[in-house]
């Protein structure tokens, strides 16, 4: 999960810790949150290894 940390766009996730921002108004942070911290444990979580990997392979095509 992801959560607002003030002005601006700029999220962080509340267990791998990763910072994004600067979001056009077509991404979804879920999707930024899978290709820049994949190996994070709530996606693992969330998703399952193998569904994640997917979306990865996915998003990266």
């Amino acid at each position: 999960m992801i959560f607002p940390t003030g002005p601006g766009d700029l999220v962080r996730c509340f267990c791998c810790g990763i910072g994004l921002k600067d979001f056009n108004e077509t991404d979804d942070p879920m999707e930024e949150h899978i290709k820049y911290a994949s190996k994070c444990a709530y996606l693992e979580t969330l998703f399952g290894a193998e569904e994640l990997k997917r979306r990865l392979v996915k998003l990266l095509s």
